[in-house]
């Protein structure tokens, strides 16, 4: 299960030291076959260095964790995955079990697969520590530096100042974050001015790059064609070998048409000796073996392989999961197609499940953290709106869940990404039912504002959308 990020009031005073750690300590245990017409019990164990911390969580209503956290792909990455589990390759992983596992790698041959967003990631923080590095790349990903760096004292109570601004600011920008989108107009400026903005974004931290660009980049074909050689041009200049770095440019999609990586001396890792990329687009992955990965054309000796090959986002969590509504119908069957909901944040047919950042919500599309901010508010006043009225069921209306998934396949068929091979039209080759061409409206694209306005009023109107028995 995904982490689940709770509101808690304890009856033991905590130290400052225990609070500030406290988060890395939990371990949260839900039972997995969830019918709906019972109550699901959450158990929390939370330690400190002093032992268990009492804490009781009362069994009440069904707040799903999942939100749009991943679950990996490791199945499907390449014949033999799972046959392969003795020979003398050292290990295999998953990118999401390295977090918690520590390797000493500094003299190991080791193998990436894939180059999407955790790859990119896995990919910069290896090349230096170990002693082979071997990148199977299938399609290349755009990507932009995160730029981050160490914060001064007084940096740091500057922002703490404008904490009321910054909330306010994400509030108002369609993406949730502090950047706003350039309005001065695309084709307004020259391309020497828009090369200037670009230079001044390509430097800044964070999601500045995108977030605020011009909505052109999204919307206008030739914007953003002009766009993606910018950052084209970038990664030439960053690459020393002229054929390594046409290799890592896309082709098939445009910059920021797939789920954009950030990524901290990505394409420098690829000027090291020991770091060379293998292009399974000129020679595909035939089968992992018992002491590497055999391809088209050769064999790769290896001693460890890291599979950063994706997680199925979105919907992959609650597919896991036995979730059943009424007439015992399974929520995986009734999302087979792709998932409808209200908001988000309900869905027809399973009537008390209230989903935190859930499917066609705001948080695949939007900053996830402001995301989650704003589900939790709303549900939390749903259910206070619950409580007090004597309420113990709750459910979205049919024909509000169609209007509002209207709503989504109309936000989403606006942008130029609309038909893009990532998780943001649904598609995973990993993953049954995902292929390309079968486009899954999975978030909502409509801006953090517009989402606001509609589930304010939502609430402000006693919830008619809503079934409330």
């Amino acid at each position: 299960l995904a982490t689940l990020k709770l509101k808690l009031n304890f009856s033991t005073e905590l130290s400052p030291a225990t609070k500030l750690t406290l988060t890395k300590n939990i371990t949260i245990f839900v039972i997995t076959n969830r019918a709906f017409g019972q109550l699901a019990r959450v158990l929390v164990d939370i330690r400190d260095d002093d032992g268990l911390l009492p804490l009781l969580v009362r069994e009440d209503p069904r707040l799903t964790p999942e939100g749009h956290q991943p679950l990996p792909d490791l199945h499907h990455a390449a014949p033999g995955v799972l046959q392969q589990q003795g020979g003398h390759l050292a290990a295999r992983h998953h990118v999401d079990e390295l977090a918690v596992e520590p390797l000493d790698l500094s003299d190991k041959r080791v193998g990436v697969i894939g180059t999407g967003a955790t790859g990119i990631q896995v990919i910069a923080e290896l090349a230096d520590k170990v002693g082979e590095l071997k990148v199977f790349q299938r399609r290349p990903n755009w990507s932009s530096p995160l730029n981050n760096g160490p914060i001064s004292a007084d940096e740091m109570a500057a922002i703490r100042a404008r904490y009321p601004e910054i909330f306010a600011n994400c509030s108002a920008s369609p993406g949730g974050f502090e950047h706003v989108p350039d309005r001065r107009g695309f084709w307004n400026l020259t391309a020497e001015e828009r090369i200037e903005t670009w230079d001044k974004l390509y430097a800044e931290p964070g999601f500045a790059i995108s977030a605020a660009n011009f909505p052109e980049i999204f919307l206008d074909e030739k914007a953003n064609q002009e766009m993606s050689e910018y950052i084209a041009n970038r990664i030439r200049d960053r690459v020393d070998d002229p054929e390594v770095a046409e290799k890592l440019i896309p082709k098939d999609h445009g910059f920021a048409m797939q789920r954009l990586p950030l990524e901290t001396r990505y394409f420098e890792a690829y000027n090291r000796d020991n770091v060379h990329l293998v292009s399974l687009a000129d020679a595909p992955i035939e089968r992992i073996t018992e002491t590497g990965i055999q391809t088209a054309t050769e064999h790769h000796d290896l001693d460890v392989i890291v599979y950063a090959t994706g997680f199925d986002a979105i919907t992959g969590g609650y597919d896991r999961i036995d979730i059943r509504g009424v007439g015992g119908q399974t929520l995986a069957d009734a999302w087979s197609d792709g998932p409808s909901t209200y908001l988000g944040a309900l869905t027809h047919g399973f009537p008390n499940m209230l989903m935190v950042a859930g499917p066609q919500s705001v948080s695949g599309s939007t900053n996830f953290p402001r995301a989650i901010e704003t589900g939790v508010d709303w549900l939390t006043g749903l259910l206070v709106h619950a409580r007090d009225h004597g309420i113990n069921r709750v459910e979205a209306r049919s024909e509000a869940q169609e209007q509002w998934v209207e709503e989504v396949v109309r936000a989403h068929e606006k942008l130029l990404f609309r038909r893009s091979k990532g998780w943001f039209t649904g598609y995973n080759s990993n993953v049954a039912g995902h292929q390309e061409g079968k486009i899954r409206y999975q978030a909502y694209f409509g801006g953090v504002p517009k989402y606001m306005k509609l589930i304010s009023q939502e609430a402000a109107e006693d919830y008619p959308s809503i079934e409330l028995v």
